[in-house]
């Protein structure tokens, strides 16, 4: 019985060690991604949002739509059904021309922080705008 305690003992002190020593305890996702956000400017390439954010986990191209509204036709930029980001899919997409309208990347770092980066056909920055979280669906969003 004393073995088990001691056993115990060593196990939560053990895991005590490892949330503080290991960086678990101030590990913070939101505030992550309050300073990407804000480290984020316009005029930034595609490869130094990276450097500074993190890989994204969506890509989507913009696309150029015709619509008819009113009797006359509004062109619109829309963007594609997500897919998953890799930095090849980028790089291909801004060499081989076929972001013409540009392209967005995803970011959500948690429950409170998600956001989009817009870029232009050349991979610069032109915008970043956020997207609707659970926090904000439940109207617990203070930012």
């Amino acid at each position: 019985m004393k073995a088990v305690a001691i056993l115990l003992l060593l196990m939560a002190i053990g895991g005590v060690a490892l949330i503080y020593g290991g960086g678990f305890a101030s590990f913070d996702p939101t505030q992550q991604g309050l300073d990407a956000k804000a480290n984020i400017t316009p005029g930034m390439t595609w490869t130094k949002v990276i450097d500074v954010a993190g890989e994204p986990g969506k890509f989507s191209r913009i696309l150029r739509k015709t619509e008819k509204i009113g009797g006359q036709e509004i062109e619109a930029f829309r963007p594609e059904p997500e897919s998953k980001f890799t930095r090849e899919r980028v790089a291909t997409a801004i060499d081989d021309g076929s972001v013409p309208w540009g392209f967005l990347v995803y970011y959500n770092f948690s429950q409170s922080v998600a956001f989009a980066v817009t870029f232009d056909d050349t991979g610069i920055v032109t915008g970043l705008h956020d997207l609707t979280t659970m926090a904000d669906l439940l109207q617990m969003n203070d930012r």
